[in-house]
Formats: structure tokens, sequence, C-alpha cells
């Protein structure tokens, strides 16, 4: 039995489900069409629900939601669309930020809530984190064994080495052309059983060039908001990045060879979750943000 055909179908459908709101995030079936999730097709579990949940419960712990995860992005687009259209309430849109905010292309509505950075592994995977995750899974004594300087060290030169790639991305983007390719990107970071992961700020630039040789027309900054690396940075990226800083130092210091990759993910949520509940976390975007939204 479905209840969400019509816009009053869906508006009423938290009432089902004894919830405040039904919550529509990204992840699941990439194939999931707006059709299939109009007819109620949807995913429980994905990493992206797991965020969401723990934004929405630190931010409006008094309300209950159901998450369900349906897909790419242009379906939570295509469904913000659709919930405005129709004044649709009771339901909620959250996704990725990416580069809606220096594109104008951020849907402005009391029903949908974007990621702070990127996307929510650039919310999740910052220093403190990794730094967390280490002594959780490390047997070694914090006075014994420093490892933060080390972290944020890290993150400030895989800052620097992407900033430059960064800031061109945002440029091709801004005056509406296609940004530096996603793979090229992702394939800069180098990584090794023996040393630190690094970038290969080499390989950025080539990319960069390629870029700029199919790009005829002019370009020209169209904002002033200042390029914030790891904010801006491609979400899959830092999360690769982090893991790897974190898989480093296991291994050198904890002389762990295997480091399951889906469980640190889970844990790196986990301790965000807790940085939240701590208030370790500076928060000045997602607890305004949750305000404003109308549930």
């Amino acid at each position: 039995m479905t209840f969400h055909r019509t816009p009053s179908g869906l508006a009423n459908l938290h009432l089902f489900y004894r919830v405040d709101a039904i919550v529509f995030v990204e992840g699941g079936d990439p194939s999931c069409s707006l059709a299939d999730i109009i007819d109620g097709v949807y995913d429980t579990v994905s990493h992206d629900i797991r965020f969401w949940s723990i934004i929405l419960g630190a931010y409006a712990p008094l309300r209950r939601f159901q998450f369900r995860a349906i897909g790419s992005k242009l379906n939570l687009l295509a469904l913000a669309d659709y919930i405005a259209a129709n004044s649709i309430a009771n339901v909620l849109v959250c996704m990725d930020r990416d580069a809606d905010d220096v594109t104008g292309t951020m849907r402005t509505s009391n029903a949908v809530l974007y990621t702070r950075g990127y996307s929510w592994e650039n919310d999740v995977w910052i220093p403190s984190t990794v730094t967390a995750i280490f002594y959780d899974v490390c047997a070694v004594a914090k006075t014994g064994l420093d490892v933060r300087a080390h972290i944020e060290e890290a993150f400030r030169h895989f800052s620097a080495s992407i900033r430059g790639v960064i800031k061109a991305d945002i440029l091709l983007l801004q005056n509406g052309m296609d940004g530096i390719n996603r793979s090229a990107i992702r394939s800069s970071l180098r990584t090794s059983k023996h040393t630190a992961p690094s970038i290969d700020c080499g390989h950025l630039r080539r990319a960069i060039r390629e870029r700029r040789k199919v790009v005829s027309d002019s370009i020209c900054r169209t904002s002033t908001r200042p390029v914030k690396p790891l904010a801006d940075c491609y979400g899959h990226l830092q999360a690769e990045f982090a893991f790897h800083v974190l898989v480093h130092l296991l291994r050198k210091h904890c002389k762990m060879k295997t480091i399951p990759k889906h469980l640190i993910s889970a844990a790196a949520l986990t301790r965000f979750e807790l940085q939240l509940a701590q208030n370790a976390l500076a928060d000045g975007y997602y607890r305004p943000s949750v305000a404003a939204l109308k549930i």
C-alpha cells in the first residue's frame, strides 16, 4: 500500500509512521528515479542516513524522523522542486552542498538542508575525528604518544596542496563551465604502506592544464567568497586522505596491517556524533540551519 502518490499523500505520510517528518537523503540505489520515489521506493541503510540522523538528533532532539535514501542528488533536487511546487509540509530534503553555493543553484527552502562543506565527508573527516579514532583503535596511552600535532600538520599540508585546483574548479563552475575532472582530482592521492599519504601536485597542475585546453571562453571571478580547501574539496578525496593518514599512523605505531575501511567510516561518524554531543565543534551553521526548517 502506498500513501504518497499525490502531494497530499506525501504530506500525510509522516502520520502513518508516527513521526514529525519524512527525511529524504542521498545514497542507496543509484538507479532510483523520481517516479520510483513517489511510488515509495527507498533504502534504509546509507552513510548519508547516519550523518543526517546525527545532525537532526543533535539540533532537533525533540522531533522524530523517518529517513529514506533515494539515490543520487539529482533525485533530491527534483524532489525538493516537487515539494516547493506543491507546498508539501512534513517532508525534508537533506543533501550535499557540492558547489551549489558558488553556482547559485542552492534551493532556498525551509524544507531543504545542505551540508556545511562540499559533502558530509568534509564535515566528518577532520583532524579531531582522525585523532579520536586513532586512540579508539590503538592500545596506547595518550600521554605516551601524541599524534594530534602530526595529524593537524598533515591536514595543513593537504589543504595547501589542493588549494590551487580547488580555486580553479570553483572559478570554472562560477562561469557556468564544467569543473576539473573529479577522477583526476581523486587520483592525485598517493599512498604507500611505508609512508604517509600525499597529494601529487604535479598531477593536479596537469589536470588544470588539460581543462584549460578546452576552455575557449573568457573566465572571470563572479564571487568574492574565499576558497576554503577543506570545506570545498571534493569530499571523497578528503575522506580518502584522512583514512590513509589514520592507516599510516596505525601501521607505524600499532603494527596494524589490515584496517577495514567500512568499520573506520562508521567509527568516523560515531566520533563526529560524540563531538557534537560534547559541544567540541564550532557550531555556526547547523544549529541555525536546522532551526530554520519547518518541522
